[in-house]
């Protein structure tokens, strides 16, 4: 388990989160864990936040946005 599930864990309290959303997605839970950190780093910078994250991650820009409307309902 890498440290950025672990991270969520505590945050969230759901050890499957990261695993549930790649599956949803159907996308490894590692590439899963990369574009979550891909989203919100290009969220702080200029431009299409999917669009930096797609560039970063190689995931089609199909597959970034629905993962991140469900990762934001799972930060709050």
């Amino acid at each position: 388990m890498s440290l950025f599930v672990g991270i969520l864990k505590k945050i969230m309290g759901a050890s499957d989160d990261v695993r549930n959303l790649a599956a949803q997605v159907g996308i490894d839970s590692d590439m899963a864990e990369k574009a979550i950190a891909t989203l919100a780093h290009a969220h702080q910078m200029q431009g299409d936040t999917v669009e930096l994250a797609s560039a970063n991650t190689g995931l089609d820009t199909d597959v970034l946005p629905r993962s991140s409307s469900r990762s934001a309902v799972k930060a709050r």
